[in-house]
């Protein structure tokens, strides 16, 4: 008789969420959008309208975006 095969544990993977808190409201609502057309990255709150637009750069993914978006709030550069 052979023994039971033990069940494989799965490996589970954090992913890099798409909407993030807003730093001024405290609100799940800022999102970070590539406009095509200008050419620029938007990053803008759903709740209180906070925003900022950047210069796309290479490399550089949304969490990155929105990191300088809190830092520029914190800084007070936008307010």
């Amino acid at each position: 008789m052979a023994r039971r095969r033990r069940k494989e544990a799965r490996v589970i993977r954090k992913t890099i969420p798409k909407i993030f808190p807003c730093p001024k409201c405290g609100v799940q609502s800022v999102s970070v959008v590539e406009n095509k057309s200008s050419g620029k990255v938007r990053v803008v709150c759903g709740n209180c309208g906070l925003s900022t637009e950047f210069e796309p750069v290479k490399n550089i993914e949304n969490v990155d975006y929105f990191n300088k978006f809190v830092d520029m709030y914190h800084s007070g550069e936008i307010s």
